[in-house]
């Protein structure tokens, strides 16, 4: 009753963080009761300037405000994932979960994450603390809450920057869980090898046109060809004074020559930097289907895994729904309906928005 009493009186605040390799996103909302007061948005860059002061200052100025505070932390521990049991003692054939902390989800399946690297993100925020860690599976399952019910094998994919989760379900039971960081599968054999023969290929083609098979010496250019003789022909008519004075003429025009120049000059430098701003956005899309490449390969990778492990009870995946966080390109949907025959759905996401609905949820302020 006094607790009830006390939430009328103040506000609460939700602080959402979302930590990368390079960035710490924060995202806050204010609420009164369940109405939405004010949201604000805040990126530290992992630099030397970052402290743990710094975030600590920065939210302080929150806490001041309300004994109602709660912190939201994603989990990006490398060794995570979830199983298809809640049963201890059907745990050993999927994974040694002795150092892991874990959880049962509605009692049909299990997400777990290391306990060593989950105290490292939590101790990098700290004194801030945390309230609630939550497990990309999580997230994963409730974002798609309508469609993992479906009576088939489904594959569920959660991409963000540097990660993916990867589950099947079937009617709501989870029956495949992985997570793969990216960065380090970027630089694994299995990856590396997919790529290396793809780079393979590339050169083979590039090797089909050979440049040393075509010999210099033996291509005979005649100076009539390049129309040599016509040019010292006319360099010979300049023999009269008239020429000459012609040629002087041209002295009255220095003023406007320079004006055009100038243009000429800016125009130039226009163009110079029109090229390297398209030169840019074409690197840009590069990195992006290289990126969306290797994302594919690491999903058909993990599909591979769930038909041919047998501890895993398998059905043909016809389904795969996408949460995209990253702006995905067309080119990622193409490599996976005409490589795995899959039919493709992709649904954008905002991790920051969907783990503080959670968060919302667990709090009764929804």
């Amino acid at each position: 009753m006094i607790d009830k009493f006390f939430h009328i009186l103040y506000d609460t605040i939700i602080v959402t963080v979302i930590k990368t390799t390079q960035e710490l996103q924060l995202y806050i909302e204010i609420l009164h009761k369940k109405t939405l007061k004010d949201s604000i948005e805040k990126t530290f860059t992992l630099n030397d300037s970052f402290s743990q002061k710094v975030l600590y200052e920065y939210i302080k100025k929150f806490s001041e405000q309300t004994p109602y505070l709660y912190i939201t932390l994603l989990d990006t521990s490398y060794e995570q994932g979830a199983l298809p049991t809640c049963d201890k003692q059907k745990f050993e054939p999927f994974k040694d979960l002795s150092t892991a902390q874990y959880n049962c989800y509605n009692q049909q399946w299990l997400y777990y994450t290391s306990k060593p690297e989950l105290q490292d993100q939590i101790d990098f925020l700290g004194q801030v603390g945390v309230d609630f860690v939550y497990s990309p599976f999580v997230l994963l399952s409730k974002f798609f809450h309508d469609k993992i019910t479906a009576r088939h094998d489904a594959m569920f994919v959660l991409i963000l920057e540097e990660s993916l989760s990867i589950a099947v379900f079937k009617e709501s039971q989870l029956l495949f869980g992985h997570y793969i960081d990216i960065s380090a599968h970027v630089a694994s054999s299995s990856l590396s090898e997919m790529l290396e023969e793809n780079n393979e290929e590339m050169e083979e083609m590039e090797e089909s046109v050979d440049l040393d098979s075509v010999d210099l010496d033996n291509i005979d250019i005649d100076d009539n060809d390049l129309g040599l003789d016509d040019d010292l022909d006319e360099l010979d008519d300049f023999d009269t004074i008239e020429d000459l004075d012609s040629l002087e003429s041209l002295d009255s025009l220095d003023e406007g020559d320079d004006l055009e120049q100038k243009l000429d000059e800016n125009l130039e430098e226009l163009d110079s930097e029109q090229a390297r701003s398209q030169q840019q956005e074409t690197d840009d899309d590069d990195d992006k289907l290289s990126n969306d490449y290797e994302r594919f390969l690491l999903i058909q990778q993990a599909l591979k895994n769930y038909y041919s492990n047998e501890k895993y009870n398998s059905n043909f995946v016809e389904n795969i729904y996408i949460a995209d966080s990253v702006k995905l390109s067309s080119d990622f949907k193409r490599y996976l309906q005409d490589e795995l025959f899959l039919n493709v759905f992709i649904r954008s996401v905002e991790i920051e928005f969907e783990l503080t609905a959670i968060t919302k949820e667990e709090l009764g302020l929804l």
